[in-house]
């Protein structure tokens, strides 16, 4: 154990190596369990009649691949080209809703001192603000001075056409191993039961049979609490998604309500911090957008994550993970230093496998 701490940088190089090579397989087996679920569905309940056991395995296959790239092709269709609108038309009025946000805190700031006896700083417009800024800290010019070195800094430092080079390796390494991965998970979902059995022959040819009998239900714990966990999440945020989205529009919160309630759709999955993450900022979105909205849109994200901590969530997730609230902070903390915004959405299934193991 000394012997690991005192040389952990370069078994965590080995380590991070052999995941690289590792990666193609792991989002493969990760794709066949995500659509597992569905190929089950079609096997028992659609095609549990026909008594041909590879022609309803081929045909329960067939239609699980239908049905995950159709969900992925319903989901970019319908919100990948508003996003982009959305993204487009934010950036392309900036200005003029900068200039509309600062002559609404103008109009407050107006309100507020309309009784002193001084003159109020005017901020109505971003030319003014940006006098005030220059006023207060100085000219732009040296800020945007360090900025220009700090580019040639970056261009000059080693080659930038390889650099440029590395990024487009790196995406088109991980578009290579997307794709070896579906391939792998389309013959693990083929021959599901063959592989499950040769584990099973392995795991009693190298243990004993009470350690077995261990390994055997600490793996279908885990697969119940991830399993669990993970398809709840998904759905739990896609209801959270779609109830924002709903609301915003009746509301006419922003022009932006797809953007906004994509964003904090996807950032539900990730336990107790999520919601932050997604609500700060589609505030300031909204505050940029439609000032006079901005607090509308804080109560209602406020209703809705009660509705969800306290109805949909247990309706969906169950009671509880058998993990305290405390437990959950810690996972979320330990696991997101470790493995970054995937750590913070499976450390919760870990620690509850962690914490129920250690009662057993």
């Amino acid at each position: 154990l000394l012997f690991a701490f005192a040389v952990h940088e370069p078994m965590i190089a080995v380590f991070k190596y052999i995941l690289s090579i590792l990666s193609p397989l792991i989002i493969g087996l990760v794709i066949a369990y995500l659509c597992d679920p569905i190929l089950e569905f079609f096997e028992y309940r659609i095609f549990k009649r026909l008594h041909n056991g590879s022609l309803k395995r081929g045909l329960s296959l067939f239609f699980t691949i239908i049905v995950a790239f159709g969900i992925v092709a319903i989901v970019a269709v319908m919100m990948i080209p508003q996003l982009i609108t959305s993204i487009t038309e934010l950036f392309n009025n900036s200005q003029s809703y900068l200039n509309s946000l600062l002559g609404w805190l103008q109009s407050g700031l107006d309100k507020l001192t309309a009784n002193l006896p001084v003159n109020v700083v005017d901020i109505s417009d971003v030319n003014k603000l940006t006098d005030l800024i220059e006023e207060v800290f100085g000219s732009a010019e040296n800020a945007l001075s360090r900025l220009l070195a700090e580019l040639q800094q970056f261009a000059s430092d080693g080659n930038l056409l390889e650099k440029v080079w590395t990024v487009l390796l790196s995406l088109f390494t991980s578009v290579k191993n997307l794709f070896i991965g579906l391939f792998i998970a389309f013959y693990t979902l083929a021959s599901k039961e063959k592989r499950v059995a040769q584990l099973r022959k392995f795991r009693k040819a190298v243990f004993s049979e009470k350690t077995d009998g261990k390994l055997e239900d600490f793996i279908a714990l885990a697969d119940k609490t991830f399993g669990g966990f993970i398809f709840g999440k998904i759905l739990d945020s896609l209801v959270i998604g779609i109830l924002t989205f709903v609301l915003m529009s009746i509301f006419e919160v922003s022009p932006y309500n797809m953007l906004i309630s994509t964003f904090v759709g996807l950032t539900n999955i990730i336990p107790v911090f999520g919601p932050f993450i997604g609500a700060i900022p589609s505030f300031f979105v909204v505050l940029i957008s439609n000032p006079s909205k901005a607090i509308l849109f804080l109560f209602l994200v406020l209703i809705i994550q009660q509705l969800d901590g306290n109805v949909i969530g247990p309706k969906i997730l169950g009671d509880n993970t058998g993990v305290s609230s405390l437990c959950v902070i810690i996972a979320i903390a330990i696991c997101s230093a470790m493995w970054g915004i995937v750590g913070m959405i499976i450390g919760v299934p870990i620690f509850a496998v962690v914490i129920e193991m250690i009662k057993r």
